[in-house]
């Protein structure tokens, strides 16, 4: 009984929700960063990801999370419906996700991060090197100017 609950907890009820919940925390990602850093250039760099690629990015991570899902979940669930009376199975399974959606708010930022992210951070190293190069050319200009007189 206990094994049919965690089986389908776990293979029918997880996979969904984790879905549903990667497509909205990246969809809604970069709307929420302008929130929070309004006069920051960070949101001129971003672009806006839509909800097709937030979708084929959970497509892509689902698998993944899932697997680094089960081993933590299945431990979870079988504890809570074996041994947890009723009336309190709703306070172990809320506290065992405030670690449980930290990691995976963590996982996903990373994920967008690593998907939509790179070429704004070569962009980012490209201007760094661009600004220092006058600044070198003129150093080297006055350095061999030194060196004649």
């Amino acid at each position: 009984n206990v094994s049919k609950k965690v089986a389908a907890d776990q293979f029918i009820f997880d996979p969904v929700l984790t879905f549903g919940y990667l497509v909205l925390i990246t969809y809604m990602s970069t709307p929420m960063e302008k929130l929070i850093y309004p006069n920051s250039n960070r949101d001129q760099k971003n672009r806006e990801i839509s909800l097709k690629d937030s979708i084929n990015l959970a497509t892509d991570e689902i698998l993944p999370i899932m697997i680094k899902s089960w081993p933590y979940w299945i431990l979870v669930q079988y504890a809570n419906f074996a041994f947890i009376p009723l009336n309190f199975r709703l306070l172990v399974i809320q506290t065992a996700n405030i670690a449980w959606n930290s990691f995976l708010s963590w996982y996903s930022m990373r994920s967008v991060e690593q998907n939509f992210g790179k070429k704004e951070e070569e962009e980012e190293k490209e201007n760094e090197l661009n600004e220092m190069l006058p600044i070198i050319e003129i150093t080297q200009l006055n350095s061999s100017q030194i060196i004649q007189e």
